[in-house]
């Protein structure tokens, strides 16, 4: 769901989150994260270029975050580094009205688990002395938004986006309840 760009974005955030104090070079993020260095110098010019992260010249130089890893969003990296998914996630006017009004649902919610989840949390590092969470994976969050996405598309036709039988979801239905049972739980 989120492109190979993101992924190593967040990566290299979580890697910068875990020792906010000590700047790295691209080459030692790219060996911590796995990402080609290529790809992960375009990725941090995108994160330098939307004021995430800063840079610093010398001996001791690399990069660090530009703010504090709690108000840095997942939305945030990807409206960083991959605008044009940020603009057209899950967008299809071509499905039937009822499909369609489904798919927007669920791009709201996803949009707000990335929102309300920052790069402080998948790094393990509470945003706050007083938030004692335990560190979350964006993969987890976005499984359960998913699952619950799956059960309520049960029944449902991408052919001409009707219902298929009467016992389907429908609007405020089961499934409606557990699209808003999985907000609870990803505090949405």
């Amino acid at each position: 769901m989120l492109s190979s760009r993101v992924r190593y974005a967040i990566a290299a955030l979580t890697a910068l989150a875990r020792n906010p104090e000590r700047p790295r070079t691209a080459e030692r993020l790219a060996a911590v994260t796995g990402a080609p260095l290529a790809t992960l110098s375009k990725v941090l010019q995108a994160l330098a270029r939307a004021r995430l992260i800063g840079a610093s010249r010398g001996p001791h130089g690399g990069v660090r975050l530009a703010k504090e890893a709690g108000s840095i969003s997942v939305l945030d990296v990807v409206g960083a580094v991959d605008s044009a998914a940020h603009r057209r996630m899950l967008r299809s006017e071509s499905l039937g009205p009822c499909l369609y009004r489904r798919l927007a649902l669920l791009r709201r919610m996803v949009t707000l688990v990335l929102d309300r989840t920052t790069i402080a949390e998948l790094a393990g590092t509470p945003p706050d002395a007083n938030d004692e969470r335990p560190p979350v994976s964006i993969d987890e969050l976005l499984a359960q938004a998913i699952e619950a996405w799956d059960r309520a598309l049960a029944g449902v036709s991408a052919d001409d986006g009707r219902e298929r039988s009467s016992d389907a979801p429908r609007r405020g239905g089961p499934a409606a309840a557990d699209l808003r049972q999985t907000g609870k739980r990803l505090d949405l």
